[in-house]
């Protein structure tokens, strides 16, 4: 890494792509482009509450690109829901957060799917995706990662089903999605 620093800020940008190409490009024949674009996954919050139902009303969504906030505000019957949400890319995390005026009003089911090789743990109010990078063009998928949703409710029960969480009846939510590089520490803790 050095070497092509120093070979970048020296403007011998021919000398930086060969060492690029040499040490920081995987693969082998065709597959010397890297890797192909893998996403880890898919976090699902499948609600029970009324999201897009046709008797809502009082609809509102906003979204603010200054701070990374996005929401949205309904009323079903008698009920006020409210979903907000942010995300930090320094401090890799999205936090979403659902809320409701009346009590015993929210209820769903978190749970992690993707096509990589993986377990998903449910502890404590944690989701727990341990996971690795699938193998393509030829070349040995070698990534590993630790994904975690923590579940944080007011007035209500969560509770680990599997892999999956349940929570009933609550008039809060929280949910904080953390991506990680795996390490024994997150292995051992999970």
């Amino acid at each position: 890494l050095e070497e092509l620093r120093k070979a970048i800020f020296d403007g011998d940008f021919q000398k930086a792509q060969e060492i690029t190409n040499r040490y920081f490009v995987c693969g082998i024949g065709d597959a010397k482009s890297g890797m192909i674009f893998q996403p880890v996954g898919e976090l699902t919050i499948e609600m029970s509450a009324p999201a897009d139902d046709e008797n809502a009303t009082n609809y509102y969504r906003y979204l603010s690109t200054e701070n990374s906030e996005t929401g949205c505000e309904y009323r079903v019957g008698n009920v006020q829901y409210q979903r907000e949400g942010f995300a930090s890319h320094p401090d890799d995390i999205i936090v979403l957060k659902y809320t409701a005026d009346q009590p015993q009003s929210i209820s769903f089911r978190l749970d992690f799917h993707s096509e990589h090789t993986h377990k998903a743990i449910a502890k404590d109010n944690r989701l727990y995706f341990l996971g690795k990078g699938s193998d393509a063009k030829g070349v040995k998928g070698v990534l590993s990662v630790c994904a975690v949703a923590e579940i944080r409710a007011q007035n209500g029960t969560v509770s680990a089903l599997g892999s999956t969480f349940r929570s009933m009846e609550q008039t809060r939510s929280k949910f904080f999605s953390q991506w990680q590089p795996v390490t024994k520490r997150h292995m051992m803790s999970a």
